[in-house]
């Protein structure tokens, strides 16, 4: 084992043959294409349209065009291609029919091995969700859990399942493939706030209700994508996961940094399980989407907390603490640094 991470990382040090990153105007796109690009590798950056491209493709990097359901582009994209990143993805916890969900997150992702494959592409890494991974009941869930979300009335839970599967089958020795699996990402603003932005920010929160999630910056979800690039063993799931924080913790981060007290009404799953139903009958025949509905309610039985121990022991994978994410978040906003 020892012996291939040092040769594959040796030949990713040489080898600077160029990179495809998909969904390159997406949050964790346009930060990876731009870290790509300072690391020395060669980088040809998906966008959906022209517009995109402009304002997030760096000079360095070449612009390709398409969408991913209508495929045709992907020979194209990755001819001479020796690497994919495959970080393009419709990303909604909302109820929806399922099957525009997997048209782009499935089987997007099968004509992405499709072109790999006939490009002869040496590895894809995948960037899933640790919605593929599962939900507990308070413990902290690694690589090894058995998915349970199936059923869940979100459909962006199956569908991230079912496409890192199909990357993870298509794994072989002349085809490699890695999965890494982000948690709730948090990131400095691409742009200075104006003060007219600050004020939408809440003064205070009317309640609250019992919740567990891991949240990890997106800049170090992106070091963990070249990690896993460069280390990652062919086969293998990653969790890139932050901190697991509740409620509690939540409040406490948010009085401390934005001074916002902690809610006195807890308000238990029944009533919001109520009171979303109400809020999916008033908005059905308005064709508009409810803020809150029974789905996303009940997520709230299950706590959302991860175990990374795999990527650090195996990529060197080290995610910032959250209290230095937020301090340089609340920096960004105050002052515009890039970041």
């Amino acid at each position: 084992m020892i012996i291939y991470r040092l040769s594959l990382k040796i030949s990713l040090m040489v080898d600077r043959s160029m990179i495809l990153v998909t969904g390159g105007s997406g949050q964790l796109g346009r930060k990876l294409v731009v870290r790509l690009i300072e690391s020395g590798y060669k980088v040809r950056a998906h966008y959906r349209s022209r517009v995109k491209a402009d304002r997030w493709c760096p000079a360095k990097a070449e612009a390709v065009f398409g969408d991913l359901l209508e495929p045709s582009w992907l020979e194209k994209a990755t001819t001479d291609c020796r690497y994919v990143v495959h970080c393009a993805a419709k990303v909604s916890l909302r109820p929806m029919a399922i099957e525009p969900m997997r048209s782009i997150n499935v089987e997007g992702t099968r004509a992405v091995i499709r072109a790999c494959r006939k490009a002869a592409v040496k590895r894809l890494v995948h960037v899933s969700s640790t919605a593929a991974v599962g939900g507990s009941k308070g413990e902290m869930l690694d690589e090894t859990a058995e998915f349970n979300l199936a059923g869940s009335g979100i459909p962006y839970f199956e569908c991230k399942r079912e496409s890192e599967l199909l990357v993870l089958q298509a794994n072989s020795d002349d085809f490699e493939t890695v999965v890494v699996n982000p948690s709730i990402m948090i990131s400095p603003p691409d742009r200075r706030l104006e003060p007219s932005d600050k004020k939408r920010f809440p003064k205070f929160l009317p309640f609250y209700f019992d919740f567990g999630i891991n949240v990890v910056d997106t800049r170090d979800v992106v070091d963990g994508i070249i990690l896993a690039f460069e280390k990652g063993r062919p086969g293998e799931r990653y969790i890139l996961g932050g901190e697991n924080i509740d409620a509690n913790k939540l409040f406490e981060l948010t009085k401390k940094y934005l001074d916002i007290k902690k809610p006195r009404l807890k308000v238990p799953l029944f009533l919001l399980f109520l009171a979303g139903a109400l809020w999916e009958a008033a908005t059905f025949y308005k064709d508009r989407k409810p803020p809150l509905n029974r789905a996303i309610v009940r997520l709230a039985r299950s706590r959302f907390y991860y175990d990374s121990s795999k990527a650090k022991n195996e990529l060197g994978w080290q995610p910032r603490p959250l209290e230095q994410s937020i301090k340089e978040i609340l920096e960004a906003i105050d002052y515009g640094i890039d970041s």
